[in-house]
Protein backbone atom coordinates (compact mmCIF):
# COMPACT_ATOMS: atom_id res chain seq x y z
CA UNK A 1 0.00 0.00 0.00
CA UNK A 2 2.89 2.34 0.78
CA UNK A 3 4.41 1.73 -2.65
CA UNK A 4 1.08 2.36 -4.36
CA UNK A 5 0.57 5.56 -2.40
CA UNK A 6 4.07 6.68 -3.34
CA UNK A 7 3.32 6.16 -7.02
CA UNK A 8 0.08 8.10 -6.64
CA UNK A 9 2.16 10.99 -5.24
CA UNK A 10 4.41 10.91 -8.29
CA UNK A 11 7.50 9.44 -6.66
CA UNK A 12 10.05 7.43 -8.62
CA UNK A 13 10.23 3.73 -7.93
CA UNK A 14 13.77 4.10 -6.60
CA UNK A 15 12.48 6.55 -3.99
CA UNK A 16 9.60 4.27 -3.10
CA UNK A 17 11.94 1.36 -2.63
CA UNK A 18 14.17 3.37 -0.31
CA UNK A 19 11.17 4.20 1.86
CA UNK A 20 9.53 0.77 1.85
CA UNK A 21 9.97 -1.78 4.59
CA UNK A 22 11.36 -5.20 3.76
CA UNK A 23 8.69 -7.86 3.83
CA UNK A 24 9.23 -11.59 4.06
CA UNK A 25 8.92 -13.40 0.74
CA UNK A 26 5.75 -15.33 0.27
CA UNK A 27 5.38 -18.61 -1.55
CA UNK A 28 2.88 -19.33 -4.25
CA UNK A 29 1.69 -22.41 -6.04
CA UNK A 30 0.29 -20.48 -8.98
CA UNK A 31 2.17 -20.69 -12.25
CA UNK A 32 1.60 -17.76 -14.66
CA UNK A 33 1.18 -18.91 -18.24
CA UNK A 34 3.51 -17.83 -21.01
CA UNK A 35 4.47 -19.43 -24.29
CA UNK A 36 8.10 -20.57 -24.10
CA UNK A 37 10.31 -19.03 -26.77
CA UNK A 38 13.74 -19.84 -28.11
CA UNK A 39 16.63 -17.50 -28.57
CA UNK A 40 16.85 -15.83 -31.92
CA UNK A 41 20.35 -17.23 -32.18
CA UNK A 42 19.13 -20.73 -31.45
CA UNK A 43 20.97 -20.99 -28.14
CA UNK A 44 19.57 -22.63 -25.03
CA UNK A 45 19.12 -21.09 -21.60
CA UNK A 46 22.83 -21.42 -21.00
CA UNK A 47 23.40 -17.90 -22.41
CA UNK A 48 26.74 -16.32 -21.69
CA UNK A 49 27.47 -13.56 -19.25
CA UNK A 50 29.26 -10.52 -20.64
CA UNK A 51 32.96 -9.77 -20.68
CA UNK A 52 33.62 -6.44 -18.90
CA UNK A 53 37.07 -6.19 -20.53
CA UNK A 54 35.79 -6.42 -24.12
CA UNK A 55 37.19 -3.79 -26.47
CA UNK A 56 34.50 -4.16 -29.13
CA UNK A 57 33.21 -0.80 -30.36
CA UNK A 58 29.55 0.05 -29.62
CA UNK A 59 27.20 -0.18 -32.57
CA UNK A 60 25.84 3.05 -34.01
CA UNK A 61 22.63 4.18 -32.37
CA UNK A 62 19.36 3.91 -34.24
CA UNK A 63 16.19 5.94 -33.76
CA UNK A 64 14.66 3.08 -31.80
CA UNK A 65 17.21 3.28 -29.00
CA UNK A 66 17.80 7.03 -28.79
CA UNK A 67 16.77 9.04 -25.75
CA UNK A 68 14.30 11.91 -25.96
CA UNK A 69 17.05 14.54 -25.95
CA UNK A 70 18.99 12.64 -28.61
CA UNK A 71 15.91 12.35 -30.81
CA UNK A 72 15.19 16.06 -30.54
CA UNK A 73 18.79 16.85 -31.45
CA UNK A 74 18.50 14.44 -34.38
CA UNK A 75 15.28 16.16 -35.46
CA UNK A 76 17.07 19.51 -35.48
CA UNK A 77 19.84 18.10 -37.66
CA UNK A 78 17.32 16.42 -39.98
CA UNK A 79 15.36 19.65 -40.44
CA UNK A 80 18.58 21.53 -41.15
CA UNK A 81 19.46 18.99 -43.86
CA UNK A 82 15.95 19.25 -45.29
CA UNK A 83 16.28 23.04 -45.50
CA UNK A 84 19.64 22.66 -47.22
CA UNK A 85 18.17 20.30 -49.82
CA UNK A 86 15.15 22.56 -50.34
CA UNK A 87 17.52 25.44 -51.09
CA UNK A 88 19.34 23.26 -53.63
CA UNK A 89 16.01 22.49 -55.29
CA UNK A 90 15.13 26.19 -55.44
CA UNK A 91 18.51 26.89 -57.06
CA UNK A 92 17.84 24.25 -59.68
CA UNK A 93 14.46 25.81 -60.44
CA UNK A 94 15.89 29.36 -60.40
CA UNK A 95 18.83 28.52 -62.72
CA UNK A 96 21.27 29.76 -60.05
CA UNK A 97 23.46 26.66 -59.90
CA UNK A 98 26.82 27.08 -61.68
CA UNK A 99 26.10 24.35 -64.23
CA UNK A 100 22.72 25.72 -65.24
CA UNK A 101 23.94 29.31 -65.28
CA UNK A 102 26.56 28.41 -67.88
CA UNK A 103 23.98 26.69 -70.06
CA UNK A 104 21.59 29.61 -69.65
CA UNK A 105 24.35 32.02 -70.75
CA UNK A 106 24.87 29.85 -73.82
CA UNK A 107 21.18 30.25 -74.70
CA UNK A 108 21.54 34.03 -74.48
CA UNK A 109 24.63 33.91 -76.71
CA UNK A 110 22.88 31.82 -79.35
CA UNK A 111 19.82 34.07 -79.21
CA UNK A 112 21.93 37.19 -79.75
CA UNK A 113 23.56 35.59 -82.76
CA UNK A 114 20.13 34.62 -84.06
CA UNK A 115 18.71 38.13 -83.54
CA UNK A 116 21.72 39.86 -85.08
CA UNK A 117 21.49 37.74 -88.22
CA UNK A 118 17.69 38.16 -88.45
CA UNK A 119 17.77 41.93 -87.99
CA UNK A 120 20.07 42.21 -90.97
CA UNK A 121 17.41 40.54 -93.07
CA UNK A 122 14.07 41.59 -91.49
CA UNK A 123 13.72 44.04 -88.58
CA UNK A 124 9.98 43.35 -88.33
CA UNK A 125 10.38 39.58 -87.89
CA UNK A 126 13.20 40.11 -85.42
CA UNK A 127 10.92 42.36 -83.35
CA UNK A 128 8.13 39.75 -83.42
CA UNK A 129 10.53 37.06 -82.25
CA UNK A 130 11.83 39.27 -79.44
CA UNK A 131 8.32 40.23 -78.27
CA UNK A 132 7.19 36.57 -78.26
CA UNK A 133 10.38 35.45 -76.49
CA UNK A 134 9.76 38.06 -73.76
CA UNK A 135 6.22 36.68 -73.26
CA UNK A 136 7.55 33.09 -73.13
CA UNK A 137 10.26 34.01 -70.61
CA UNK A 138 7.71 35.78 -68.42
CA UNK A 139 5.36 32.80 -68.51
CA UNK A 140 8.26 30.42 -67.73
CA UNK A 141 9.22 32.61 -64.79
CA UNK A 142 5.67 32.36 -63.42
CA UNK A 143 5.78 28.59 -63.82
CA UNK A 144 9.14 28.40 -62.04
CA UNK A 145 7.80 30.38 -59.10
CA UNK A 146 4.78 28.11 -59.00
CA UNK A 147 7.04 25.03 -59.12
CA UNK A 148 8.94 26.30 -56.07
CA UNK A 149 5.65 26.80 -54.25
CA UNK A 150 4.56 23.26 -55.23
CA UNK A 151 7.84 21.77 -53.95
CA UNK A 152 7.48 23.59 -50.65
CA UNK A 153 3.82 22.65 -50.32
CA UNK A 154 4.54 18.98 -51.01
CA UNK A 155 6.85 18.98 -47.98
CA UNK A 156 4.13 20.71 -45.97
CA UNK A 157 1.60 18.04 -47.00
CA UNK A 158 3.99 15.22 -46.06
CA UNK A 159 4.72 16.80 -42.69
CA UNK A 160 1.00 17.43 -42.03
CA UNK A 161 0.12 13.84 -42.92
CA UNK A 162 2.79 12.55 -40.55
CA UNK A 163 1.58 14.87 -37.79
CA UNK A 164 -1.95 13.53 -38.25
CA UNK A 165 -0.80 9.90 -38.14
CA UNK A 166 1.18 10.63 -34.97
CA UNK A 167 -1.85 12.30 -33.40
CA UNK A 168 -3.94 9.22 -34.22
CA UNK A 169 -1.25 7.00 -32.68
CA UNK A 170 -1.26 9.02 -29.46
CA UNK A 171 -5.04 8.94 -29.18
CA UNK A 172 -5.12 5.17 -29.80
CA UNK A 173 -2.39 4.63 -27.18
CA UNK A 174 -4.37 6.57 -24.58
CA UNK A 175 -7.59 4.71 -25.40
CA UNK A 176 -5.78 1.37 -25.11
CA UNK A 177 -4.44 2.37 -21.69
CA UNK A 178 -7.90 3.50 -20.65
CA UNK A 179 -9.26 0.09 -21.64
CA UNK A 180 -6.49 -1.58 -19.62
CA UNK A 181 -7.35 0.49 -16.56
CA UNK A 182 -11.07 -0.22 -16.92
CA UNK A 183 -10.47 -3.96 -17.24
CA UNK A 184 -8.02 -4.17 -14.33
CA UNK A 185 -8.98 -6.79 -11.74
CA UNK A 186 -9.55 -4.77 -8.55
CA UNK A 187 -10.91 -7.66 -6.49
CA UNK A 188 -7.61 -8.15 -4.65
CA UNK A 189 -6.49 -4.53 -4.66
CA UNK A 190 -6.12 -2.35 -1.60
CA UNK A 191 -8.14 0.83 -1.30
CA UNK A 192 -5.02 2.82 -2.18
CA UNK A 193 -4.60 0.80 -5.36
CA UNK A 194 -8.24 1.27 -6.31
CA UNK A 195 -7.92 5.00 -5.69
CA UNK A 196 -4.82 5.12 -7.88
CA UNK A 197 -6.73 3.42 -10.72
CA UNK A 198 -9.61 5.88 -10.35
CA UNK A 199 -7.25 8.86 -10.41
CA UNK A 200 -5.55 7.55 -13.52
CA UNK A 201 -8.89 7.04 -15.28
CA UNK A 202 -9.88 10.64 -14.58
CA UNK A 203 -6.53 11.93 -15.82
CA UNK A 204 -6.51 9.78 -18.94
CA UNK A 205 -10.02 10.93 -19.91
CA UNK A 206 -8.72 14.50 -19.97
CA UNK A 207 -5.74 13.48 -22.08
CA UNK A 208 -7.97 11.58 -24.51
CA UNK A 209 -10.12 14.68 -24.99
CA UNK A 210 -7.00 16.72 -25.64
CA UNK A 211 -5.65 14.05 -28.01
CA UNK A 212 -8.90 14.00 -29.99
CA UNK A 213 -8.76 17.78 -30.38
CA UNK A 214 -5.15 17.54 -31.54
CA UNK A 215 -6.13 14.82 -34.00
CA UNK A 216 -8.97 16.95 -35.42
CA UNK A 217 -6.66 19.96 -35.74
CA UNK A 218 -4.00 17.84 -37.46
CA UNK A 219 -6.58 16.43 -39.89
CA UNK A 220 -7.82 19.94 -40.72
CA UNK A 221 -4.27 21.16 -41.38
CA UNK A 222 -3.55 18.13 -43.55
CA UNK A 223 -6.73 18.67 -45.59
CA UNK A 224 -5.95 22.38 -45.98
CA UNK A 225 -2.39 21.58 -47.07
CA UNK A 226 -3.64 19.09 -49.69
CA UNK A 227 -6.21 21.59 -50.94
CA UNK A 228 -3.56 24.31 -51.35
CA UNK A 229 -1.26 21.87 -53.16
CA UNK A 230 -4.02 21.00 -55.60
CA UNK A 231 -4.65 24.71 -56.20
CA UNK A 232 -0.97 25.19 -57.05
CA UNK A 233 -1.03 22.21 -59.42
CA UNK A 234 -4.18 23.56 -61.09
CA UNK A 235 -2.47 26.93 -61.48
CA UNK A 236 0.54 25.27 -63.11
CA UNK A 237 -1.74 23.49 -65.55
CA UNK A 238 -3.37 26.79 -66.43
CA UNK A 239 0.00 28.51 -66.84
CA UNK A 240 1.19 25.69 -69.06
CA UNK A 241 -1.87 24.63 -71.03
CA UNK A 242 -4.34 27.49 -70.60
CA UNK A 243 -5.61 29.89 -73.26
CA UNK A 244 -2.58 32.13 -72.75
CA UNK A 245 -0.32 29.39 -71.44
CA UNK A 246 3.28 28.52 -72.23
CA UNK A 247 2.36 25.78 -74.68
CA UNK A 248 0.34 28.19 -76.84
CA UNK A 249 3.15 30.75 -76.80
CA UNK A 250 5.70 28.10 -77.78
CA UNK A 251 3.43 26.95 -80.64
CA UNK A 252 3.28 30.54 -81.84
CA UNK A 253 7.08 30.73 -81.74
CA UNK A 254 7.35 27.53 -83.77
CA UNK A 255 4.98 28.94 -86.40
CA UNK A 256 6.97 32.16 -86.52
CA UNK A 257 10.25 30.27 -86.91
CA UNK A 258 8.74 28.24 -89.75
CA UNK A 259 7.83 31.48 -91.48
CA UNK A 260 11.36 32.78 -91.03
CA UNK A 261 13.06 29.66 -92.41
CA UNK A 262 10.63 29.52 -95.32
CA UNK A 263 11.45 33.12 -96.21
CA UNK A 264 15.13 32.99 -95.20
CA UNK A 265 16.41 29.38 -95.36
CA UNK A 266 19.89 30.47 -94.26
CA UNK A 267 18.40 31.39 -90.82
CA UNK A 268 17.71 27.72 -90.09
CA UNK A 269 21.19 27.12 -88.68
CA UNK A 270 20.82 30.02 -86.24
CA UNK A 271 17.39 28.82 -85.11
CA UNK A 272 18.68 25.27 -84.71
CA UNK A 273 21.67 26.40 -82.65
CA UNK A 274 19.36 28.48 -80.44
CA UNK A 275 16.86 25.63 -79.96
CA UNK A 276 19.63 23.09 -79.32
CA UNK A 277 20.98 25.35 -76.58
CA UNK A 278 17.50 25.51 -75.02
CA UNK A 279 17.12 21.72 -75.24
CA UNK A 280 20.51 21.14 -73.63
CA UNK A 281 19.60 23.51 -70.82
CA UNK A 282 16.14 21.99 -70.31
CA UNK A 283 17.59 18.47 -70.16
CA UNK A 284 20.22 19.48 -67.60
CA UNK A 285 17.70 21.41 -65.52
CA UNK A 286 15.25 18.50 -65.47
CA UNK A 287 18.03 16.18 -64.33
CA UNK A 288 19.19 18.59 -61.62
CA UNK A 289 15.67 19.27 -60.39
CA UNK A 290 14.92 15.55 -60.30
CA UNK A 291 18.03 14.82 -58.22
CA UNK A 292 17.34 17.75 -55.90
CA UNK A 293 13.69 16.73 -55.50
CA UNK A 294 14.78 13.18 -54.62
CA UNK A 295 17.07 14.55 -51.89
CA UNK A 296 14.25 16.72 -50.55
CA UNK A 297 11.87 13.76 -50.47
CA UNK A 298 14.42 11.58 -48.67
CA UNK A 299 15.14 14.35 -46.15
CA UNK A 300 11.45 14.92 -45.52
CA UNK A 301 10.91 11.20 -45.07
CA UNK A 302 13.69 11.07 -42.47
CA UNK A 303 12.29 14.11 -40.64
CA UNK A 304 8.96 12.30 -40.50
CA UNK A 305 10.65 9.14 -39.17
CA UNK A 306 12.37 11.07 -36.38
CA UNK A 307 9.13 12.83 -35.46
CA UNK A 308 7.36 9.47 -35.39
CA UNK A 309 10.12 8.04 -33.17
CA UNK A 310 9.59 10.95 -30.77
CA UNK A 311 5.84 10.27 -30.75
CA UNK A 312 6.43 6.57 -30.13
CA UNK A 313 8.75 7.36 -27.23
CA UNK A 314 6.18 9.74 -25.77
CA UNK A 315 3.52 7.08 -26.20
CA UNK A 316 5.67 4.59 -24.29
CA UNK A 317 5.83 7.12 -21.46
CA UNK A 318 2.03 7.42 -21.59
CA UNK A 319 1.71 3.64 -21.34
CA UNK A 320 3.86 3.64 -18.22
CA UNK A 321 2.10 6.66 -16.73
CA UNK A 322 -1.31 5.06 -17.11
CA UNK A 323 -0.38 1.43 -16.56
CA UNK A 324 -2.65 -0.47 -14.19
CA UNK A 325 0.41 -2.21 -12.72
CA UNK A 326 2.25 -0.82 -9.69
CA UNK A 327 5.54 -1.99 -8.23
CA UNK A 328 5.05 -5.05 -6.08
CA UNK A 329 7.77 -4.82 -3.42
CA UNK A 330 6.72 -8.12 -1.86
CA UNK A 331 7.02 -9.93 -5.19
CA UNK A 332 10.35 -8.21 -5.87
CA UNK A 333 11.76 -9.48 -2.58
CA UNK A 334 10.42 -12.97 -3.33
CA UNK A 335 12.20 -13.00 -6.69
CA UNK A 336 15.48 -12.00 -5.03
CA UNK A 337 15.12 -14.71 -2.40
CA UNK A 338 14.39 -17.22 -5.16
CA UNK A 339 17.56 -16.11 -6.97
CA UNK A 340 19.57 -16.70 -3.80
CA UNK A 341 17.96 -20.11 -3.38
CA UNK A 342 18.88 -20.86 -7.01
CA UNK A 343 22.56 -20.09 -6.26
CA UNK A 344 22.44 -22.30 -3.18
CA UNK A 345 21.05 -25.14 -5.27
CA UNK A 346 23.21 -24.88 -8.39
CA UNK A 347 26.26 -23.04 -7.11
CA UNK A 348 27.95 -19.96 -8.56
CA UNK A 349 29.55 -19.77 -12.00
CA UNK A 350 30.60 -17.12 -14.50
CA UNK A 351 29.67 -16.63 -18.12
CA UNK A 352 26.19 -18.15 -17.70
CA UNK A 353 24.08 -15.16 -16.63
CA UNK A 354 21.06 -16.16 -18.73
CA UNK A 355 21.20 -19.69 -17.34
CA UNK A 356 21.10 -18.36 -13.79
CA UNK A 357 18.17 -16.03 -14.43
CA UNK A 358 16.32 -18.73 -16.39
CA UNK A 359 16.68 -21.10 -13.43
CA UNK A 360 15.42 -18.40 -11.08
CA UNK A 361 12.31 -17.77 -13.19
CA UNK A 362 11.72 -21.52 -13.46
CA UNK A 363 11.83 -21.83 -9.67
CA UNK A 364 9.76 -18.69 -9.06
CA UNK A 365 7.11 -19.01 -11.76
CA UNK A 366 7.50 -22.41 -13.39
CA UNK A 367 8.42 -20.75 -16.68
CA UNK A 368 10.84 -22.15 -19.26
CA UNK A 369 12.53 -19.08 -20.70
CA UNK A 370 15.49 -19.23 -23.08
CA UNK A 371 18.00 -17.07 -24.89
CA UNK A 372 21.22 -15.20 -24.27
CA UNK A 373 21.39 -12.13 -22.06
CA UNK A 374 20.61 -9.86 -25.01
CA UNK A 375 17.49 -11.91 -25.82
CA UNK A 376 15.92 -11.53 -22.42
CA UNK A 377 14.21 -8.22 -23.13
CA UNK A 378 11.95 -10.18 -25.51
CA UNK A 379 11.12 -12.59 -22.68
CA UNK A 380 10.34 -9.64 -20.40
CA UNK A 381 8.17 -7.98 -23.06
CA UNK A 382 5.95 -11.08 -23.02
CA UNK A 383 5.81 -11.03 -19.24
CA UNK A 384 4.75 -7.37 -19.47
CA UNK A 385 1.91 -8.46 -21.75
CA UNK A 386 0.99 -11.08 -19.13
CA UNK A 387 0.70 -8.27 -16.56
CA UNK A 388 3.53 -9.66 -14.43
CA UNK A 389 6.10 -6.92 -15.06
CA UNK A 390 6.27 -3.37 -16.38
CA UNK A 391 9.15 -1.52 -18.05
CA UNK A 392 10.72 1.40 -16.16
CA UNK A 393 13.85 2.04 -18.24
CA UNK A 394 13.16 5.76 -18.55
CA UNK A 395 13.20 6.10 -14.76
CA UNK A 396 16.88 5.11 -14.78
CA UNK A 397 18.41 6.97 -17.75
CA UNK A 398 21.97 6.77 -16.43
CA UNK A 399 23.83 3.55 -15.67
CA UNK A 400 24.84 5.24 -12.43
CA UNK A 401 21.20 5.01 -11.34
CA UNK A 402 21.18 1.21 -11.46
CA UNK A 403 22.47 0.86 -7.92
CA UNK A 404 19.13 2.27 -6.72
CA UNK A 405 17.00 -0.32 -8.52
CA UNK A 406 14.30 -1.95 -6.38
CA UNK A 407 14.50 -5.63 -5.46
CA UNK A 408 13.45 -7.95 -8.27
CA UNK A 409 14.18 -5.48 -11.08
CA UNK A 410 15.41 -7.34 -14.15
CA UNK A 411 18.09 -5.59 -16.22
CA UNK A 412 18.64 -6.74 -19.82
CA UNK A 413 21.77 -5.47 -21.60
CA UNK A 414 22.17 -5.47 -25.37
CA UNK A 415 25.12 -7.17 -27.02
CA UNK A 416 27.83 -4.78 -28.21
CA UNK A 417 28.74 -6.80 -31.28
CA UNK A 418 31.78 -8.81 -32.24
CA UNK A 419 32.70 -12.42 -31.61
CA UNK A 420 34.89 -12.20 -28.56
CA UNK A 421 32.32 -13.89 -26.30
CA UNK A 422 30.89 -12.48 -23.10
CA UNK A 423 28.75 -9.37 -23.06
CA UNK A 424 30.17 -8.06 -26.31
CA UNK A 425 28.63 -10.99 -28.14
CA UNK A 426 25.80 -12.09 -25.86
CA UNK A 427 24.75 -9.13 -23.71
CA UNK A 428 23.86 -9.62 -20.05
CA UNK A 429 20.80 -10.21 -17.86
CA UNK A 430 20.58 -9.97 -14.09
CA UNK A 431 18.23 -9.43 -11.14
CA UNK A 432 18.79 -6.44 -8.85
CA UNK A 433 18.87 -7.32 -5.15
CA UNK A 434 17.52 -3.94 -4.02
CA UNK A 435 20.76 -3.02 -2.25
CA UNK A 436 22.94 -2.06 -5.21
CA UNK A 437 23.97 -5.62 -6.06
CA UNK A 438 22.87 -8.16 -8.65
CA UNK A 439 22.25 -11.89 -9.00
CA UNK A 440 22.54 -13.86 -12.23
CA UNK A 441 24.60 -17.07 -12.18
CA UNK A 442 26.54 -15.54 -9.30
CA UNK A 443 26.14 -12.73 -6.81
CA UNK A 444 27.92 -9.41 -7.37
CA UNK A 445 27.94 -6.73 -4.69
CA UNK A 446 27.92 -3.81 -7.14
CA UNK A 447 25.62 -4.04 -10.13
CA UNK A 448 27.41 -3.70 -13.45
CA UNK A 449 27.10 -0.28 -15.11
CA UNK A 450 28.60 -1.25 -18.47
CA UNK A 451 28.55 -4.20 -20.82
CA UNK A 452 31.55 -4.49 -23.11
CA UNK A 453 32.13 -0.75 -22.82
CA UNK A 454 28.50 0.18 -23.51
CA UNK A 455 26.79 1.90 -20.59
CA UNK A 456 23.45 2.98 -22.04
CA UNK A 457 22.04 -0.04 -23.85
CA UNK A 458 19.81 -1.68 -21.26
CA UNK A 459 16.14 -2.14 -20.45
CA UNK A 460 14.69 -2.49 -16.96
CA UNK A 461 11.56 -4.34 -15.83
CA UNK A 462 9.98 -4.55 -12.35
CA UNK A 463 7.35 -6.94 -10.95
CA UNK A 464 3.87 -5.45 -10.55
Amino acid sequence: AGAVQGIAEGKKLSEIKAESETTAPETTSETPQITPTSSSSGSSSSGSNYNPTSNDSPKEKTLDNMTSSELNAELGNAKSKLSENQNALSQAIDDTSSTLKGLKDNIDTKYEEYQTALKEKDEGLAQQVDTLKTAIDQKQSEIDENDKAIASQESTVSSAENAYNNAVSTRETLEAQKSELQSADTSNMTEDQKASIAEKLTAIEEKITEAKNNEDDAKTKWDEAKEKLQELKDKKDELTNGENGLTKLQDQMTELENQITEKYPEMQEYIKAYNDAKTEYATAQTKEISAAQKSVNESQEYVNKVQTAITNLNNEDLKKEFSAGTYNAQEGDRLVETARAMLAKYGSSTGLCATGVSRTFKMAYGLDLHGNGCDWDSNMDRLVQQGMFTEVTSDYPSAGDLSSLPAGAVVCWEATGGHSGGGAQYGHVTIADGHGGEISDHYRENIYTSVGGRSDQYRIFIPV
